[in-house]
């Protein structure tokens, strides 16, 4: 019995240490991947401003084409976008 529980009791740590530390992580991704956030920089109000008035925030269809789209890579690409060029020099 003893050599289940001690791997069983670094399972639950381990989630207990993983599930917040993700959740976390994701909820600073989603809040931080937004227009309005990338328009906090006083720096970046003239294209936030340009990109409110243009087609690909207003247009016909509804669609809206924001800064992630564009600026960050898709995420089936997100490793190779941070990690290929670290890795293959």
């Amino acid at each position: 019995m003893k050599k289940f529980l001690r791997p069983a009791l670094w399972i639950i740590v381990g989630l207990l240490i993983a599930f917040p530390l993700f959740s976390l992580t994701y909820y600073t991704m989603v809040r931080t991947s937004t227009p309005q956030f990338c328009a906090s920089c006083h720096e970046i109000q003239f294209a936030y401003q340009t990109w409110q008035t243009s087609t690909h925030h207003n247009n016909g269809q509804g669609f809206v084409a924001d800064c992630m789209d564009c600026h960050l890579p898709a995420p089936q690409d997100t490793f190779n976008f941070f990690y290929a060029k670290t890795l293959h020099g």
